[in-house]
């Protein structure tokens, strides 16, 4: 609802104020927010502090610099927009406008790069993903997992990735899109 500011100290190290948090409410899903710390072997503290109101914290993921890979990304915990839905972990009813989309700010590469996207999905019938990173299109035509309630099948898309965070924006301007469930990133193959 309101801007707010907080700091950490990891490993009782010097202080690093993260400012402006927002994430537009005080209820629904969180925002995401990076920031880079030397990290020991083994057990490490992370020390959270605030001399005025601080914002609710969820998670803190820790990524390595050496990290092949992260763990699978929920599409559903990603900002979803216009009908966009969260249905017990299933993003459903994407597409059909560029409002309709679900959009992950968390998405992590330890080095500018190309990398894989594996993006599991189903539907009953051919529908095409629309997949902006950082800004830029990619498109994967005719995703057909056989049906709306049974497994999901997996779709690759190499992609440049930036080192930290990236945003990544899932859904078809123009016509339904399939329902989602997650988003990991892999080294790309040659």
């Amino acid at each position: 609802g309101e801007e707010r500011d907080i700091s950490l100290s990891v490993n009782g190290g010097a202080p690093l104020t993260l400012r402006h948090l927002n994430s537009g409410s005080f209820r629904g899903s969180f925002k995401e927010t990076g920031f880079s710390a030397p990290l020991r072997q083994g057990w490490n503290t992370v020390r959270f502090f605030s001399e005025g109101l601080a914002p609710d914290l969820g998670l803190l993921h820790v990524y390595g610099e050496e990290q092949a890979s992260q763990a699978p990304i929920s599409i559903a915990s990603g900002t979803l927009e216009g009908s966009a839905t969260n249905d017990r972990g299933i993003t459903r009813w994407l597409g059909g406008s560029p409002r309709n989309s679900a959009i992950l700010s968390n998405v992590w590469a330890p080095h500018d790069g190309v990398y894989t996207l594996e993006i599991l999905y189903r539907c009953g019938e051919n529908r095409s993903l629309s997949v902006e990173v950082n800004g830029t299109s990619h498109v994967l035509p005719s995703l057909n997992s056989g049906s709306f309630s049974g497994a999901f099948a997996t779709a690759h898309l190499r992609v440049p990735l930036s080192a930290g965070m990236n945003t990544v924006r899932l859904g078809n301007p123009s016509a339904p899109a399939p329902d989602l469930l997650t988003l990991q990133v892999s080294a790309a193959s040659e």
